[in-house]
């Protein structure tokens, strides 16, 4: 599989336009993406959302839909892990030269541009999408925020996609219904999917810096001045002259502005967390987020 080379190139608007050779190109260079996350990442990648749909509805691509939609189910579970393993596994597919977008860190939007005999076809768009368990319970970016437990989705098994073994999960009926409700077995051609956002959700470190600019970090990093604090439940918000709105933070986060003396280094305090939590790695993707995070909203001094 290669990765696009021209981005211009034209996308087909939907399967149903994709001849019976760029299907097979499709499924290819989804069999290429399993694989190497298999070498790279010791992940399985499954079918999810209208791709899983159309395994399961008619061993097909549904043909209205336009893209692929893939999950990884991470083995991690702590936020700040996932997150770091978004990181490393968006850096990997970077190094093998795919082009790699994304609109959060739940998402991995990659086009690819299978080369043919004849030169290169149409481009595909696969979107890979993270999934975990905690406490039992299963999540998958966007929509599924424990509403099922692991018992109801997992293991994957194998399924026939035009022709081709791909994993799915063991309670796919369970996860088609939280998708797209009771009625998942009739075909909608008008079909319109919207994320069901809620800022308290468990997916709001997901979506809270995917598309934030950088800033200067600072070598020392300081709360800014005359913070005000408050604890609810398991949250804490944090209000001050230096900040424009109140910000919500959980209990690491506010460990980590805690930390911000003036006087322990960026450095020092990634320690500090990775022995709090016996961690087995460094949390430096997950403290420097939000210390980028937390410059830009006023709660650290620029």
């Amino acid at each position: 599989m290669s990765t696009v080379s021209n981005l211009e190139e034209p996308v087909k608007s939907a399967f149903s336009h994709y001849d019976e050779k760029q299907l097979e190109l499709l499924v290819s260079s989804m069999k290429a993406l399993e694989q190497l996350f298999l070498k790279e990442f010791n992940i399985q990648l499954y079918l999810t959302w209208g791709t899983l749909l159309g395994a399961i509805r008619q061993n097909d691509f549904i043909a209205f839909d336009n893209d692929v939609d893939l999950a990884y189910l991470s083995r991690k579970d702590k936020d700040f892990e996932i997150l770091e393993e978004h990181e490393f596994i968006v850096a990997v597919l970077k190094e093998h030269e795919f082009a790699v977008t994304r609109n959060s860190k739940g998402q991995i939007h990659v086009r690819v541009l299978p080369e043919t005999e004849a030169g290169s076809g149409a481009v595909f768009n696969l979107d890979i999408w993270t999934t975990w368990v905690r406490d039992g319970q299963y999540f998958h970016y966007p929509d599924i925020k424990g509403d099922l437990s692991e018992a109801d989705t997992l293991p994957l098994i194998p399924h026939k996609l035009r022709g081709q073994s791909f994993l799915i999960p063991t309670g796919y009926a369970n996860v088609l219904t939280a998708f797209y409700g009771e009625k998942w077995q009739e075909p909608d051609a008008n079909y319109a999917w919207y994320p069901r956002y809620n800022a308290d959700d468990e997916f709001e470190f997901l979506r809270s810096s995917a598309v934030t600019a950088p800033v200067q970090i600072p070598q020392f990093p300081h709360k800014s001045e005359q913070l005000q604090i408050r604890e609810e439940g398991e949250f804490f918000f944090v209000s001050g002259p230096s900040m424009d709105e109140e910000s919500r933070l959980n209990s690491t986060a506010i460990l980590i502005l805690e930390l911000c003396t003036g006087a322990n280094t960026l450095g020092e305090i990634i320690c500090i967390i990775q022995d709090t939590f016996e961690l087995s790695s460094a949390p430096e993707v997950a403290v420097i987020e939000f210390v980028n995070n937390a410059v830009q909203n006023g709660l650290l001094k620029q």
